[in-house]
This record gives structure tokens, sequence and C-alpha cells, in this order.
């Protein structure tokens, strides 16, 4: 590992193998997030039996412990000191924690409250454990924006791989095993193995990675609050992140019920458009980059929250004569703006976290990144509470006697609210660029001060 001074400063390209390495680690949290909110809240209501309210309730539990721990992990990678140092071993511990957990809460040895919040807890431990440190390496790794953006293309092309992983192969394997709690078991243990090989290999491969040392600085909570807040840009990003997350935690908690009560699909459609919708992403990466440096970040950004936005409300229109050409059609665009969405705002999200350094000289990186954490986590418990809450209102169940469900509740958790998160972010992801220009004057104004007045030839005559 290669570990700079506070102030030590490089723009020099990534090898590709670290880029790379570093990148497949996020094929293991996309099977941790996915597998828990594409087919948990099934698994728990249609499977095991729970109430959807109940399900719902605890996977937000899960997700708001989660979310309080988040802080506490990313100032504790801040000042954590091993010869490994401050961020891996936390990637190592997160792997293990995370496998153990996801094994568990598909294979429950009883179907009982205390057991399944147990074993989401230890998913929870291991996400943040794992996806906190990892996100603070990409403000150390590169000081140069471009870079950042060329590390992110490779973190969204296996996030696109693991998502395809998680809402394509796992639900197959499930239906394969019979779709019920048998067929789910098996999925779980795949999840478990995917999710130990994939961040093992992440802490491998950054053993060379540029790294800042710690000075053991101890946050309070009210400092990160006020850190946290006095970076516009970064706290711009977090309230655009926190609408977009409760809208694709809804969508992918509520997709599965909307295959089923409104076109008369299954988990196989499930697969194909997660399949489809990721696939069109990943090779949406060849134009997405060279189109950012074009015209910049933040603007690609907005536009690929709306077009996301829209390809959403087209659900609506969908009933029991669409097709599977029709619904392939719908994930091959959502696929494309979620190219530009993931790769710009992942982007951004380094860009903003360096703006405390430029402006306060503190290595404080994991403090972001678990305030990162924290929104994501509790956006992400959202949905799920949400979808259970409308299903449990609505009195919507696969499980009930008699005919079809009404898909009202359907259309609405799955149709509606998703996509209306996603549009109402457009606007604060445009208040970014304006919060990085404002950065970037007060830094020039800065270097203007600092610089000595230009020498005067002694030879030259002086006005006057």
């Amino acid at each position: 590992m290669t570990v700079t001074s506070q102030s030590g400063a490089t723009d020099a390209p990534l090898p590709t193998g670290l880029k790379a390495g570093w990148g497949i680690g996020s094929i293991g949290t996309q099977v941790v997030l996915f597998s828990q909110s594409a087919l948990l809240l099934y698994f728990f209501s249609a499977v095991l039996g729970l109430e959807p309210a109940v399900a719902g309730g605890l996977l937000f539990a899960a997700k708001l412990f989660d979310a309080a721990i988040a802080p506490a992990v990313g100032s504790w990678s801040d000042r954590a000191v091993s010869r490994f140092g401050r961020r891996r071993p936390f990637l190592l511990a997160g792997s293990l924690l995370s496998a153990v957990g996801l094994a568990l809460v598909f294979n429950p040895p009883a179907v009982s409250l205390p057991v399944l919040f147990a074993a989401l807890v230890l998913i929870s431990l291991g996400y943040s454990a794992f996806n906190i440190p990892y996100l603070a390496m990409t403000a150390e790794m590169t000081d140069s924006p471009l870079e950042r953006t060329a590390l992110m293309s490779w973190r969204i092309g296996f996030v696109g791989v693991g998502t395809i992983v998680a809402t394509s192969l796992l639900p197959l394997i499930a239906r394969a095993g019979g779709g019920g709690a048998e067929g789910y078991g098996r999925a779980g243990l795949v999840a478990a193995v995917l999710v130990l090989l994939t961040m093992g290999v992440a802490f491998l491969a950054t053993a060379g990675a540029r790294a800042t040392q710690s000075r053991g600085e101890r946050h309070s909570l009210p400092e990160m609050l006020r850190a946290v807040a006095s970076n516009r840009a970064f706290a711009w990003l977090l309230f655009a992140k926190l609408l977009q997350l409760v809208g694709l935690a809804a969508s992918a908690a509520s997709m599965l019920y909307f295959f089923k009560a409104v076109i008369g699909g299954d988990e196989k459609m499930l697969a194909i458009t997660g399949a489809v919708s990721n696939g069109v992403s990943i090779l949406s990466l060849a134009f997405w980059p060279a189109l950012g440096k074009r015209y910049g970040k933040v603007p690609l950004y907005a536009l690929s929250v709306v077009g996301f936005a829209l390809v959403g409300f087209s659900w609506l229109l969908a009933g029991p004569g669409t097709t599977l050409v029709g619904v392939v059609a719908r994930a091959a665009a959502s696929g494309v703006f979620v190219g530009g969405l993931l790769l710009m705002g992942q982007s951004l999200i380094p860009d903003a976290i360096a703006l405390d350094y430029e402006r306060t000289g503190l290595r404080r990186e994991g403090v972001f990144a678990g305030a990162y954490s924290f929104v994501e986590k509790g956006s992400s418990a959202l949905g799920p509470m949400i979808v259970g809450g409308l299903f449990q209102l609505l009195g919507f169940s696969l499980r009930g006697p008699g005919g079809p469900p009404d898909p009202t509740a359907a259309y609405l958790a799955a149709a509606v609210i998703p996509p209306a998160a996603y549009l109402l972010s457009a606007w604060p992801a445009l208040r970014i660029g304006r919060a990085l220009e404002a950065a970037a004057a007060a830094r020039a104004a800065a270097s203007a001060a600092a610089s000595p007045p230009p020498a005067v030839d002694a030879a030259t005559p002086r006005p006057g």
C-alpha cells in the first residue's frame, strides 16, 4: 500500500488492475443490496407467511440500525491504524459478516422475528463495514476528477453485473428450486458465496492503492453534521440521493408483485428485466464518460434522472396485455439512463468529498462516506416499509383466497412512487453544479490572493 502524507497529491493514471480489482467489490455490494430489496419482502411475506406490514417493518428496523451505525463506522475507518492501512481491514471483515448474514436470512433455523432480525443485523454490519471505507477510498486513490470518473466507470460496470446477479440469477435459482423456502434458501447460499469472493478480491486488489495516513482524530456527531452541512455540493448530492434511493428501494420491493398481479409474469420476467436493464447500462458506459467530459457531470446527471423517471411512469400503461417485448423495451430504455445516472452521480461523490480537504486540510473521507451510507440505508429502509404499508392498507396480497387482487396498490408502488421520487431529485441534482462552481470560484480567489505580485523590471518605465 502506498501511503501519502496529508498533503500528498497525485493525478497520475491509476493502474487498470487496481481499478478493475477495486470495482469487482461492487458486485458484492449490489448482491447484498438487491438480494434484500428485490427478494426479501416477497420471501418474508409470500414464502414465510409474514404479514406485509410486519415484513416491511422488519426490513425497515434492520436498515435503521444500519443507518445508525454508518457515521460511527466512517469515523472509525478515518482513525484506524493497521499494517493493511486504515480502510482495507474493514473490507475483509465486511465480506465475512455479509456472507454469513445472507446465508442465514434465507435459511433461517426458525421462522421467528428475532432470528430474522439477527440475520439482517449481521448483513447490516457487514455491508457498512465494507461499503463505507470502500467509498472513502475513491477520494484517496487519486486527486484527478477524470481518474475518479474512470475509476467509477469500472465500479458502475460491476454494479451492473452485481445487479443482474441479484435481480436475475438469484430469482431464477429460487424458481428452479420450486419458488418456495428451499429454492430461496439455495439462492441465499449462492449470494453468500458471491459476496465473499468479490469483496475479498477488492481487499486483495487494493493492497498497492494510494492511501492517506490517520492522525487519530475523533469526530463527534455534531462535528460530523457540521462538516457535511458546510460542504454544500455534498449536501445537495445527499438530498438527491435520498429521493432516488427511496424510489429505487420501493421499485425493487414491488416489481415482482407488479409483474405477478398486473402483467401475469413471475420471477423469470423479473430476471429478464434485470438482465436487460443492467446489461444495457453496462454497454452505455461506452459513451457516458465521453459525454461527461464534454458536457459536464451535473447536467448529464440531471438529464439521466429525468429520463429514468419518464420510463418509470410508462409502467402505468402496462397491463395484462403487455407483451414481453414491451417489458424488455422499457427495461432497455431505463438501462440507458441508469448508466448515466450511476456514473455521473457516483463520480460526483469523491469530487464533493475532496472539497472538504481543500477547505480544512483534514483527511476525514470516512465521515462523508458514513454520511452517504446513512442516507443510503435510511432511504433504502423507507422503500420496503412504504410498499409493505401500502399493501397492508389496501388489502393487497398474493396469498389470499378468491380471485386476483386489485392491482391498484401494485401500480402505486411500482409505477408512481419510484418515478415521482426520481423526478423530484432533479432539482437538488442541478444545485450540485452551482455549489461546485462556487467552490471553484472561492478556490481561484484564494489562489490569486496567495500569489505574490509580479516582479517589476527596474528598466521598465513606471506609469506616472
